[in-house]
């Protein structure tokens, strides 16, 4: 068993990975991969990360790293979270812009191409790629993406897709090493980064019928379907769609727009 301080006083050895992971973050590597070394998982994981994020496919890193974050808000991925969140920091993204990205699902105006590539973030979260996503439309979603992207284009994002349900099984294997804010790779930034991902949720159903008994109930509004979140904020359906279980029941509500046009005019 390692403790995560002995990690990270640890680098990594030197070669053709330390040579690699220096060139594409720096002399300051995230200590997730400290850890996969430790667990002797560097090896088998690095090259699939590597081939995600070097593959020529897709030229603008920021869409590379946008696509991630998005699966990894999905996935509810702290460390796969943070990690790209820093990157589309020091690429030069607003935390408001990381926000707007991870949650609404839109890239910046500035972003070549923007709305091509917001609507394959919104159809690669939406349709549940990620491990314990498996949504009917998933082929309708795949005809989509290549609609919107060529085969190059294709192949990075499927490549970002499975790096990111690596990282996951990785932290769902090692939880409490992979809690990375004392990683100075992430210090000063991880508490503006990390942002809560919204819990809709309301409340459980009580009930005398055993099927019945336990779901979960959120609120939507009756007239455009947002959902409503456990602080009170309101969120498009198509974004709150995939942090929400299938078994979700729903109790009716009027968001503050709605309220104002048809109840308050």
């Amino acid at each position: 068993m390692f403790s995560m301080s002995e990690v990270l006083d640890k680098p990594i050895a030197d070669g053709t990975i330390h040579y690699e992971l220096k060139n594409f973050f720096g002399e300051q590597i995230p200590g997730v991969f400290s850890l996969l070394e430790a667990k002797g998982m560097l090896d088998s994981f690095w090259p699939l990360f590597r081939d995600s994020f070097l593959d020529p496919g897709i030229n603008d890193e920021v869409v590379k790293q946008g696509i991630a974050i998005s699966l990894a808000v999905q996935s509810r991925n702290k460390t796969c979270f943070l990690l790209h969140a820093f990157v589309l920091k020091r690429l030069g993204l607003s935390l408001e812009e990381i926000q707007t990205l991870a949650l609404s699902l839109s890239f910046p105006s500035r972003v070549p191409e923007a709305e091509k590539w917001s609507r394959v973030v919104q159809w690669t979260f939406l349709n549940g790629f990620t491990i314990g996503k498996i949504w009917d439309e998933a082929g309708q979603a795949g005809s989509t993406l290549l609609s919107l992207v060529t085969p190059d284009e294709n192949r990075v994002v499927l490549r970002i897709i499975m790096a990111v349900e690596a990282m996951l099984q990785f932290t769902i294997h090692f939880p409490d090493e992979a809690v990375l804010e004392k990683d100075p790779f992430f210090r000063d930034s991880s508490e503006k980064l990390l942002f809560p991902v919204p819990d809709f949720v309301k409340y459980f159903t009580q009930n005398t019928d055993p099927s019945m008994k336990g779901l979960p109930v959120s609120t939507i509004c009756m007239y455009c379907k947002s959902i409503q979140d456990k602080q009170g904020d309101w969120h498009a359906l198509e974004s709150a769609l995939p942090n929400l279980s299938h078994e979700t029941r729903f109790s009716h509500g009027i968001c503050p727009v709605c309220y104002e046009k048809h109840i308050n005019a």
